[in-house]
């Protein structure tokens, strides 16, 4: 995918989206996503409303580090697995991520980060290459995972477990 985008300014998935379904089945393996977003800020390559998905062996990078824009955003997450993947020359501020932002709401949801490389992620947000909103606070795999040439700026990963709110029963 080169310079593959929407001109929608509005749109959410710059290059894929992939909307809501109950399949097992979504993968997204051995691709290249460069310049994959246009001209409007704070979007994303990739936007992902599914349950389940599997995003291993891929390559998403920007030529022009100085536009604020993401690579993966999910606001759904019951099993999401990164493997093997490269993020490059991405910018995030305020409360949007460069690298990868997933946000979740349910209590089952799992979220494996293994073996990606963050490279020259830029920006002051305080989770510029990986920030993750769940509301469970186990069964989470990140390891293995690579942070390089990224400059002086926001905090380089955030995990945040979302207050669950408990019901009186009496």
């Amino acid at each position: 995918f080169e310079k593959t985008y929407t001109q929608n300014k509005n749109g959410c998935g710059q290059a894929i989206y992939i909307g809501q379904t109950f399949s097992n089945d979504n993968f997204i393996k051995h691709c290249k996503f460069t310049d994959c977003c246009n001209e409007f800020e704070e979007k994303y390559v990739i936007y992902f409303d599914v349950n389940y998905v599997e995003f291993s062996n891929n390559i998403v990078t920007f030529s022009d580090s100085t536009k604020k824009r993401g690579c993966v955003y999910s606001n759904r997450v019951y099993e999401h697995t990164y493997k093997n993947n490269i993020f490059c020359n991405a910018r995030a501020d305020g409360d949007f991520a460069a690298g990868i932002h997933e946000r979740s709401s349910v209590t089952t949801s799992v979220f494996t980060l293994i073996n990606n490389t963050f490279d020259n992620i830029l920006g002051s947000s305080f989770g510029r290459c990986f920030m993750i909103d769940l509301m469970k606070t186990y069964g989470h795999n990140i390891k293995n995972n690579t942070i390089k040439n990224c400059p002086s700026g926001g905090a380089l990963f955030q995990i945040r477990f979302l207050k669950v709110d408990e019901e009186s029963f009496t």
